[in-house]
């Protein structure tokens, strides 16, 4: 059986836009306050995309400080975003 990403034929390029415009939403989302439930669901529903993009913006969020882990691991968002 094939993966998917044998069938894939976006272009890489394209796949890395779509992927900071995601990010970017859901970056907006933040800082409107339009997006302050940071499930991994929340974040894929408000970006359009699937849970394995949404793993990596909650990543990228907590990389550039805007949220972060409390201890039992759920996101909030920072105090400074």
């Amino acid at each position: 059986m094939a993966s998917s990403d044998e069938h894939d034929t976006t272009p890489s390029w394209k796949r890395e836009a779509t992927a900071q415009a995601q990010l970017a939403r859901v970056r907006e989302g933040i800082r409107v306050g339009h997006l302050k439930a940071l499930g991994v669901n929340n974040v894929a529903k408000f970006a359009h995309c699937g849970s394995d993009r949404a793993e990596w913006i909650r990543s990228e969020l907590v990389t550039e400080g805007l949220t972060e882990r409390n201890p039992s691991g759920r996101l909030k968002v920072s105090g400074g975003a």
